[in-house]
């Protein structure tokens, strides 16, 4: 079927199965490889490839191509020479800062490895290195970016999700190959480099495709590049701020509890990523499909309802299994003593996660009403507030008081978010709803809670066996609440039908 002809709610179901396609394979080969990597390279030499890969995936990427994706996305009414002019001045922007961030980690490495994350003597040269291999890597991602929002303006996720999913393949099995092969840290990263410059090209090969007037040598005129700027720059704002807020707590972990310590506190955070990339998967279609639907607010403001629920649906199913199976699932995935130093830092990730993946749809929305100023100003508060807990908690609670200061900090900025969402709508439906889900929620948890005493009890819970078992019950239990609940309507019955009988036209 032609996509012109799909319903908005078709459309949407199609782009979240291929959305989650593109999150699941990933991350099912993240899930393998870093075991392998954990166990390959030791603690404290995973904690310096951590650190370094931290930095490529989110402290110097900073996306200033949303304008993209919203003229893309709006471009059947407002015609297709203006997402083009946007494009050209997207690119022209990330081409400039991409210049420049590769410069400055070029020129600083040194001393953000020696003054600012202190990282040990004997690391300090294979740290430097990994920098320099970062700044590239930076470099080819932001150049991508503006072709990747070519897809998603485009609702073409399907291309998307197999370029990705390609991809993330490529690069496990290369990282896997490389570790069993008694390679370093250094291997691993150049082949990170690779991979990364071959997506970005792709995305590139697979925007000409979609939308054969892109024109990347051309006079930039100056309204467009304050659109971009407009989108981009509250974007790069926020960005800013998250970035300065991961490099203190990356340095901070780093320099108090060391290297290993950076492992203990990371790979759970990666976890918790994970799931977020979850959520991202489906929530990706709410921005075009806001920027096409933003005349109608009511339009708007179900799709928003919708998918808020959906991903308190799924992030609460699994939120609650790593919650309350987070030892047990650790122990199966690296190893006990690993799972004792981790566990609780887990706990405390997943809820922050849970808390970002919804305030990631908020912010999604106010991204295509064309109000990105909200997300800077909700996450300045949030900036504010997490540095400080994260300082003050962990000189009490260690690793994890750093962690419960970023959750805390994440939890104020749900409550800016929720403020600036009766704002845009005018009353209190956006804070109903999230009251009514919180509750809902919590008492779902306290069963599983209670379910997970009781099999505790019956001596289940060892193993890989067990950790099935304990999930399998959950599931079932699960399912039944969100029944007794009215969790699930009708509304998501026929969204889970849609997705199946996709799947099975797919397979």
């Amino acid at each position: 079927m032609n996509d012109e002809t799909l319903s908005p709610s078709k459309r949407a179901v199609r782009n979240a199965f291929y959305g989650f396609v593109g999150w699941f394979i990933p991350v099912v080969l993240s899930f393998i490889a870093t075991r392998i990597l954990v166990l390959e390279l030791g603690v404290e030499k995973y904690g310096i490839y951590a650190l370094i890969q931290g930095f490529i995936a989110y402290l110097f990427i900073f996306n200033t191509a949303r304008a993209v994706t919203k003229y893309v996305a709006a471009s059947k009414t407002e015609g297709i020479q203006k997402s083009v002019q946007i494009l050209s001045a997207a690119f022209f922007t990330n081409f400039a800062l991409s210049v420049l961030i590769c410069s400055g980690i070029l020129v600083t490495s040194e001393w953000l490895v020696s003054d600012i994350l202190r990282i040990e003597e004997q690391r300090k040269e294979e740290s430097i290195k990994g920098l320099y291999i970062a700044a590239f890597s930076v470099f080819f991602s932001m150049l991508g970016q503006p072709f990747a929002a070519v897809l998603h303006g485009m609702q073409r996720f399907d291309v998307h999700s197999k370029l990705a999913a390609f991809i993330s393949l490529v690069l496990a099995v290369g990282n896997i190959v490389l570790a069993l092969k008694g390679f370093g840290v250094i291997a691993l990263l150049l082949w990170n480099l690779l991979t990364v410059f071959f997506l970005n090209f792709l995305f590139y090969l697979a925007a000409r495709m979609l939308l054969p007037e892109i024109k990347l040598v051309q006079v930039i005129d100056f309204r467009s590049l304050r659109e971009v700027w407009r989108f981009g720059g509250f974007s790069l704002g926020y960005h800013l701020l998250a970035n300065a807020l991961f490099l203190f707590e990356r340095s901070w972990v780093v320099r108090h509890f060391g290297s290993e310590g950076l492992s203990y506190y990371a790979v759970p955070m990666m976890l918790a990523i994970q799931m977020h990339f979850l959520i991202t998967s489906f929530s990706q279609i709410v921005f075009p499909m806001t920027s096409e639907f933003q005349s109608e607010l009511e339009r708007v403001r179900r799709l928003y309802a919708r998918s808020v629920k959906i991903c308190f649906i799924v992030m609460g199913f699994l939120g609650s299994i790593f919650i309350l199976q987070a030892d047990a699932f650790l122990s199966f995935w690296i190893n006990e003593s690993f799972a004792q130093h981790s566990w609780a830092i887990l706990a405390v990730h997943v809820l922050t996660y849970f808390l970002i993946a919804l305030v990631g749809i908020s912010w999604q929305v106010f991204e295509g009403l064309g109000k990105p100023h909200f997300n800077f100003l909700s996450y300045a508060v949030s900036f504010i507030f997490s540095f400080c807990l994260m300082i003050l908690l962990s000189q009490f609670y260690g690793l994890v008081g750093t962690a419960v200061g970023r959750f805390i900090g994440t939890f104020v900025l749900l409550i800016c978010v929720v403020y600036f969402e009766r704002k845009i709508f005018g009353d209190f439906s956006s804070i109903k709803l999230w009251v009514v889900l919180f509750l809902k929620m919590t008492i779902i948890f306290l069963f599983l809670g209670l379910l997970n005493k009781v099999v505790q009890v019956l001596g289940i819970t060892e193993g890989l066996e067990g950790l099935f078992i304990s999930v399998f019950l959950f599931g079932v239990t699960y399912l039944v609440l969100l029944f007794l609940l009215r969790l699930i309507t009708q509304e998501e019955r026929e969204v889970v039908r849609s997705l199946l009988l996709l799947s099975r036209l797919k397979g």
